[in-house]
């Protein structure tokens, strides 16, 4: 039992696909505008995303190994029960759900806890050539050519923006600076820290954006994303923080929109929503999960890899607290939960048959609400409901958004905003 709490320690997936992003809209014909968006085929992202996601609004992925509970301590969990995807034999890496760390995927440059420079150490010192060999030599041996699974690189010794390397991460800046010093000793401090800056990013940049072209090219059917991104920085510092909103911080959106690149690459986006202990029982456990997701979904409705496909977003929760073997408690699991979910269903629903919605509730008969999210700068949280009929009237459009117009309600509240029924 305690190698079974230990294993905590580990990935777990809590996957929400948000098969319909902002764009999603802007593509309806006008004529389409006029139909009920329940009887609209399924969107094509989601019919793209392979077996493991298509007709799957909401699903639970297991990414931990806990085959070896059953080896040593003969519990088995039986995962199926609960309708959660998982390898075959409960694996951490298979055909339904694989994640490459540092050491498991090419020749990915970073500095070892003790200092050591591994593989360069920083990204212009990285082998991009021999690293993107590997690569595709580690990946074939580990999955099928008709690969269709969820595939996430976990990288988190340095991020791509230069300002994003802080705290323990400013070691990066630091031997940057140095390498410039030692090619260039006839440049100011000022030039040094920008010559620095500019090779470090664009470095990084082609270590990121090279594997996932190479990785999306030998196995295009998998949903491949950076853990982590988009970022947020949304964490809270205290405990008692009572002007604590939850919102990303300050000029995360611009930093985001400077890695567009890195979202045209991407076939899936894994923002993080580890909760920290300190937030067990408090409501800004929400707060803090709701502003990552819908940062994540700003970023997915602007870039896509493929205009055909939308991006969906995955994100990746833990059973424990971070840094910590504490389960989550009912408060916070629920309330992050309940958040997510809400967010989850009301941008997948909205183009799915409605037999295919029956399905997934689980139930006879699908009693839906009208939900109005605000996507606007100044009001990012705002929010707001009213009462939706399977059958309701779409039409109009406010910029890229339409509008859902059932009995007067949710028709003028928000601005740009989207509309659709969810079951409840």
């Amino acid at each position: 039992m305690v190698l079974c709490r230990l294993l905590l320690r580990l990935l777990f997936v809590f996957l929400l696909l948000f098969s319909l992003s902002i764009l999603s809209f802007t593509s309806l014909s006008p004529n389409s505008t006029r139909r009920n968006p329940l009887l609209q085929t399924l969107p094509p992202a989601v019919a793209a995303a392979g077996p493991i996601l298509e007709d799957r609004p909401f699903i639970v992925v297991w990414n931990m190994p806990t085959s070896r509970c059953q080896k040593r301590y003969n519990i088995h969990l039986n995962l199926g029960d609960f309708d959660i995807v998982e390898n075959r034999q409960q694996r951490f890496q298979g055909q339904k759900m694989t994640i490459f760390y540092r050491d498991r995927l090419g020749k990915y440059p970073y500095l070892s806890r003790d200092g050591r420079k591994v593989n360069g150490g920083i990204p212009q010192l990285g082998d991009l050539a021999a690293h993107l060999a590997l690569t595709v030599t580690q990946m074939s041996g580990l999955l099928q050519p008709n690969f269709t699974g969820l595939a996430v690189i976990d990288w988190e010794e340095w991020r791509p923006l230069w300002e994003r390397n802080f705290g323990s991460k400013m070691v990066y800046r630091k031997l940057s600076k140095e390498l410039v010093r030692q090619e260039r000793p006839d440049l100011s401090d000022r030039a040094v820290k920008l010559m620095a800056r500019q090779k470090f990013e664009e470095s990084a940049r082609k270590f990121m954006e090279e594997t996932l072209r190479s990785v999306v090219t030998d196995r295009p059917k998998g949903l491949w994303g950076f853990y982590g991104f988009p970022a947020c920085f949304n964490q809270q510092k205290r405990k008692t923080d009572e002007s604590y909103t939850g919102r990303c911080h300050r000029g995360t959106r611009q930093q985001n929109d400077r890695l567009s690149w890195l979202w045209q690459q991407s076939t899936a986006l894994y923002p993080s929503i580890y909760l920290p202990q300190r937030l067990a029982g408090s409501m800004d456990a929400a707060l803090m999960v709701r502003h990552r997701v819908l940062e994540a979904l700003r970023v997915a409705s602007l870039w896509r890899h493929n205009t055909d496909h939308i991006t969906p977003v995955l994100s990746y929760a833990r059973l424990a607290f971070t840094r910590s073997l504490t389960f989550l408690n009912k408060v916070g699991f629920v309330t992050a939960h309940k958040h997510v979910k809400m967010h989850a269903m009301k941008f997948t629903f909205f183009s799915l048959q409605f037999h295919t919605l029956q399905a997934v509730c689980g139930i006879t008969v699908c009693v839906c609400v009208c939900v109005c999210v605000c996507m606007l700068a100044d009001r990012p949280d705002a929010y707001t409901r009213g009462e939706c009929i399977i059958g309701s009237r779409w039409s109009g459009a406010v910029g890229r958004a339409e509008i859902c117009q059932v009995q007067g309600m949710c028709s003028d509240v928000c601005g740009k905003s989207l509309f659709m029924c969810v079951c409840v």
